[in-house]
């Protein structure tokens, strides 16, 4: 997504690490009681969104980190008007909410603006996201998405029991946003500078899903991805996440040869 928030759902403590590169020492929270939470990110374009889509309408409990993010500024209230106070009134939009547009090229080229935007909205995402979780819980959800399109560049992989990237070839993702969303190729290109590169969610995804061809491949591959999870992550006990979730993760993550096919 395009949004100029995190569309993460961290400790308000990663708000300013995740600005400058670096990882907070507390990034883990426990998922609600009996979830087992799986990342799902992609950078702008690249078709992120659809798998979301996909796999929520397959069953599968998604919360969309950005769109709770997005609330915070499309909606007025308390969001808006901390977002006003710091950057000024040429930010609120007529319609009382925040100019989301004009926020985003600021944000995008100013790590000082983007840490105070993320302090703002990570609050009040933080605890939407762990009401969506409880309700999942409590409703029998076993697996719970969480799509979040900065979950690299946040350095979140440990709050995660698998992390998958969608990949997709950067003309491609740039074509989709120009006639998708309107956006020109500027402002495409200045998302993409400040999101992860291709090459790091390779390194870093335990699973990739390539994004480069029809709308029927795409739910082919993401449907057989999302079996192999559930097999993978819900045949036997479910992995803990929590406060001891780094260790473990890292543990685990050396056990096994990761795998980052881009689905088949």
């Amino acid at each position: 997504m395009d949004s100029p928030t995190t569309g993460t759902a961290s400790a308000r403590t990663d708000a300013a690490a995740g600005a400058t590169g670096t990882a907070a020492a507390d990034t883990c929270r426990d998922a609600a009681p009996g979830l087992v939470r799986l990342g799902l990110t992609g950078g702008i374009g690249a078709g992120k969104s659809s798998v979301a889509g996909i796999w929520r309408d397959a069953g599968t409990a998604v919360i969309d980190l950005d769109a709770h993010s997005r609330a915070v500024l499309d909606v007025p209230g308390e969001g808006v008007e901390e977002a006003v106070a710091r950057f000024g009134e040429e930010y609120r939009a007529a319609s009382g909410t925040i100019d989301r547009a004009a926020l985003a090229l600021l944000v995008f080229a100013d790590a000082a603006a983007r840490a105070d935007l993320e302090e703002i909205v990570l609050t009040r995402v933080d605890a939407a996201v762990e009401e969506a979780e409880r309700e999942a819980a409590a409703a029998g959800e076993r697996l719970v998405v969480h799509d979040s399109p900065l979950l690299l560049e946040k350095h979140h992989e440990d709050e995660y029991a698998r992390v998958v990237a969608v990949l997709a070839p950067r003309e491609e993702r740039i074509a989709r946003v120009v006639r998708d969303r309107g956006r020109d190729r500027a402002y495409v290109e200045s998302v993409m500078a400040a999101q992860a590169t291709d090459l790091e969610r390779i390194r870093r995804a335990d699973r990739l899903l390539l994004n480069n061809a029809d709308a029927g491949t795409l739910r082919t591959r993401a449907l057989t991805l999302l079996e192999d999870l559930r097999r993978e992550l819900l045949g036997g006990p479910a992995e803990p996440i929590g406060p001891a979730c780094a260790a473990s993760r890292t543990a685990r993550v050396r056990s096994h040869t990761r795998d980052v096919r881009p689905g088949t």
